[in-house]
C-alpha cells in the first residue's frame, strides 16, 4: 500500500512538472506570435507611411493649405503601390 502512495504520488508530481512546462512552452509560442503580429503591423504602418510621405505638399507658412483634392489624389496614388493586402488602407484621416 504505502508503495503505491509514493508511486502515485511521484506520478502526479512528474505529470504536474510536465504540464507546467507545457503550458510555459504555449505561452512563450503564442507571445511570439503576437509579437511579431505587432511587428508585422507597424513594418506596414511605415511602409505606408514612407508611401504617402512623398505626397506631402511642402509650402511656405504663409501660403494658404493645400486643398483637400490635392492631399487626396496623393494619397490615392500611394495605396495601389501597396502589394499586400494588409497593406492597403481601407480608409485615412486628412487633419489640416
Amino acid at each position: 500500500m504505502v508503495l503505491m502512495l509514493v508511486a502515485y504520488d511521484s506520478s502526479r508530481t512528474h505529470l504536474e512538472a510536465q504540464a507546467r512546462e507545457t503550458a510555459r512552452r504555449v505561452a512563450q509560442q503564442h507571445e511570439q506570435s503576437v509579437s511579431r503580429a505587432i511587428e508585422v503591423r507597424h513594418e506596414h504602418a511605415q511602409a505606408f507611411l514612407r508611401s504617402v510621405e512623398g505626397c506631402a505638399v511642402k509650402l511656405p507658412r504663409e501660403a494658404a493649405s493645400p486643398s483637400r483634392s490635392d492631399a487626396f489624389g496623393a494619397v490615392s496614388r500611394s495605396l495601389p503601390r501597396a502589394s499586400a493586402p494588409a497593406e492597403r488602407g481601407s480608409s485615412a484621416r486628412a487633419a489640416y
